[in-house]
């Protein structure tokens, strides 16, 4: 994957109307149905019970505390048990979304918002020409689209973000380059990392929980075994570099080109351990009345190539540093979402 080939795809740039912003070109018309029948427009109808709804940032006004306010009845204390299940069971789904292994806006998403009594705050559609890196028709690389949700029981607005290869020839040929195309696994240059970057506003809410998921990517062709979007190691909750938690968090993760055996055809199966990932920022009430914007951040490496360093710049930006070559791509950085 060399630097000058490399281009990324920011998922959800594409806007369908101005009915329905942030929705994929690619979605069906059912999805785009089902997208239009679940906005919740609190601004205009506080009646309304925003459970298992979509709502959007609006410029210039803040609706988060009124989505605390009409779903306060939603609050309440679970014992130890019930919190870590449900917790588990949130993450477990919102991860896949957020690292675009599943599609948001389905029938099933509606109901999961519903049934865990969540709101998804969509985040304010980024202005044209804000974007940090290019796109072209070829693409190795998606940022997804940044997200939010209120969960009405713990009080808690979490910012999701994520990251995955769409071009899977591209890690897999390093894997085969570096490490020998008999065997190509081990470990793909040195470490990389996502994260999700707060910056342009303020945030004086406390980061009461956060990690990375770290999942499989295919080999391609007849070298897929099919562990796509299955989680390849435990939730990453180390957060690294001397990040402000109000400005955001950034993970560390060693990529490897992992074998699974010969498969029933007779072809060895691989899968790179972080071939996509999902990233969760859970900030208390006090986000309701924060402001900015959210853009994930992503930078990978390989042969001998490294992560070095992360530092928070006076602007509120990341820099993200390398160290033992320069094999890597740019620092891909998403769009800005208003939050």
């Amino acid at each position: 994957m060399k630097k000058n080939l490399l281009s990324v795809l920011i998922t959800g740039v594409l806007l369908l109307s101005i009915a329905a912003p942030n929705i994929s070109a690619e979605k069906t018309s059912p999805e785009v149905s089902l997208y239009t029948k679940n906005i919740a427009d609190i601004s205009s109808d506080t009646t309304i019970n925003p459970i298992g709804k979509i709502v959007k940032y609006e410029e210039g006004k803040n609706v988060k505390p009124l989505i605390m306010e009409l779903t306060k009845s939603h609050n309440k204390t679970l014992n130890n048990e019930d919190y870590e299940a449900r917790e588990r069971r949130k993450d477990d789904y919102l991860s896949l979304i957020a690292s675009g292994q599943e599609e948001r806006f389905t029938e099933k998403f509606f109901d999961f918002l519903e049934e865990n009594e969540l709101v998804y705050y969509e985040l304010g559609a980024p202005k044209k020409g804000q974007a940090s890196i290019l796109s072209t028709s070829a693409s190795d690389v998606s940022l997804t689209t940044p997200f939010g949700t209120y969960d009405s029981v713990n009080k808690r607005y979490e910012i999701w973000g994520g990251f995955h290869f769409t071009n899977d020839n591209a890690w897999f040929d390093e894997a085969k380059n570096w490490l020998g195309i008999g065997n190509p696994t081990g470990n793909i240059g040195g470490v990389d990392t996502i994260g999700i970057n707060l910056d342009g506003g303020t945030n004086g809410a406390a980061l009461e929980s956060f990690f990375m998921q770290p999942m499989y990517s295919d080999a391609p062709g007849n070298f897929n075994g099919g562990h796509g979007g299955d989680y390849s190691a435990p939730q990453v909750t180390n957060r690294v570099g001397n990040l402000s938690s109000n400005s955001g968090a950034m993970f560390l993760f060693q990529d490897k080109s992992v074998g699974f055996g010969l498969g029933n055809d007779g072809y060895a199966k691989y899968a790179n351990n972080f071939g996509r990932a999902a990233v969760k920022l859970a900030y208390s009430s006090a986000f309701a009345n924060a402001s900015g914007n959210a853009s994930t951040y992503y930078k990978h490496t390989w042969n001998k190539t490294t992560i070095s360093g992360i530092t928070l710049n006076s602007d509120g930006s990341f820099s993200i540093s390398i160290a033992n070559g320069n094999d890597s791509t740019e620092t891909l950085i998403g769009y800005d979402y208003a939050y």
